[in-house]
């Protein structure tokens, strides 16, 4: 069973150890099924530090746009900016962090912009704009 990171740290716990216990609700992504919403039944097994997560950085920028297209099933997309930026990529575990179920063509949505340690920029806490 395939268990996002994103859903793990949701749970309040750092990773998953063999034989952790729990119980969870099953999300289909156009065929690939996941485990989420994740509740530990019974103790939680230590587990050890993983490594630092690439270092993610906000550029204090909002922008709006038009959703372009996202591939549930792939867990990405892009967003059309309204300033005429280059589209904005979209990760699913960006979704999911903003307590959206989904994204679909045509969709407006309003969103900062994160920079990874590599210079690639990405859509986070997105939220819906009316209209």
């Amino acid at each position: 069973m395939f268990v996002h990171i994103s859903s793990v740290e949701r749970a309040g716990l750092e990773g998953l150890a063999e034989g952790q216990q729990l119980e969870f609700q099953l999300v289909d992504r156009g065929g690939k099924v996941s485990a989420t919403d994740l509740v530990v039944v019974g103790d939680v097994i230590p587990v050890q530090k993983r490594e630092a997560a690439p270092q993610r950085q906000l550029t204090g920028e909002k922008a709006t746009g038009t959703v372009k297209f996202f591939n549930s099933m792939k867990g990405f997309g892009f967003i059309t900016r309204d300033d005429g930026q280059p589209d904005a990529f979209v990760h699913i575990s960006a979704v999911e962090r903003s307590g959206l179920s989904a994204l679909n063509e045509g969709d407006r949505v309003e969103f900062d912009i994160e920079v990874d340690r590599r210079g690639k920029y990405s859509a986070v806490n997105l939220s819906p704009l009316q209209g």
